[in-house]
């Protein structure tokens, strides 16, 4: 059996491979994918970055290669699941490896996404970062947010995998050390996880889970004195953060303004009367 070309395009192919190594139908073709990426503005490139997953900009490959793709079907062992590589060296295939991953995204919705919203920016972070019908379906999710009311006061806390923390974000700007403030919250919740992830068989994570450094979060709109809308800011939070740090999260709140709770308080009402 031939070595794959790896990087050689299929249009290359001289005609009596093309009758050896006919071409193969793929379920999701990356080729409008690809494209869509192509097409991405310098900002949203950022944005893309910003949130982690700047890796699959360099995605170039619009066509499975045809040599590659036989040459894997013909060196894959059903009766071991394995990969034979040459040299009786094996790359072993798990069951788990073969299971259909559903997504609700394809690569049409992609382009559609990029196209609706070329400025970048907070919404078309969210559309990447999100676990419902976001193409973060694509790649992977890494952050967890639980929303905490703890002794009449929410907060909210988020599980970031990616830096391997647990960030507190609270409106409130008590002095407090935090396992005063919090108490077991967050190690609860870091247990909770850790043993989740175990029972389903995700090792890695749950060593991540259990050890996660536990962060309070320092935005500069937090106040010392409002204690009534923690509610309002909780859903605000969880609304505007896309694990960007604080340095970069706008969250367009302004420590000491009220009107703007009030707006915000008044546009939730509202949400929730006629759209839940």
């Amino acid at each position: 059996m031939e070595e794959p070309v790896r990087d050689a395009p299929n249009s290359d192919l001289i005609a009596d491979k093309r009758v050896r190594f006919p071409a193969l139908r793929i379920r999701v073709p990356p080729l409008l994918f690809v494209e869509a990426l192509e097409d991405l503005t310098a900002q949203q490139r950022k944005d893309i970055c910003d949130i982690g997953f700047g890796d699959v900009l360099e995605l170039k490959i619009k066509e499975l290669p045809v040599l590659l793709g036989r040459w894997l079907l013909s060196n894959f062992y059903n009766e071991k699941m394995c990969v034979l590589l040459g040299e009786e060296e094996v790359l072993p295939v798990s069951e788990k490896d073969f299971e259909k991953q559903r997504h609700d995204v394809s690569p049409a919705k992609v382009a559609q996404l990029i196209r609706e919203d070329l400025d970048g920016g907070l919404w078309f972070k969210r559309s990447w970062r999100s676990g419902g019908g976001g193409v973060g379906n694509f790649l992977l999710l890494f952050q967890l947010f639980f929303p905490i009311l703890q002794q009449n006061h929410f907060y909210l806390l988020c599980v970031d995998f990616k830096s391997e923390r647990l960030e507190i974000t609270d409106n409130s700007a008590s002095t407090q050390p935090t396992p005063v403030k919090y108490g077991d919250t967050p190690e609860n919740v870091k247990l909770l996880l850790s043993e989740y992830f175990t029972f389903v068989g995700e090792k890695f994570k749950s060593i991540v889970c259990e050890n996660l450094k536990t962060k309070r979060m320092p935005m500069n709109w937090r106040d010392t004195k409002n204690k009534v809308d923690y509610g309002v800011y909780l859903m605000r939070h969880m609304k505007s953060y896309v694990g960007e740090g604080v340095a970069k999260w706008d969250c367009g709140l302004t420590s000491g303004d009220r009107s703007q709770l009030q707006r915000l308080r008044l546009r939730y009402i509202y949400e929730g009367a006629f759209h839940s």
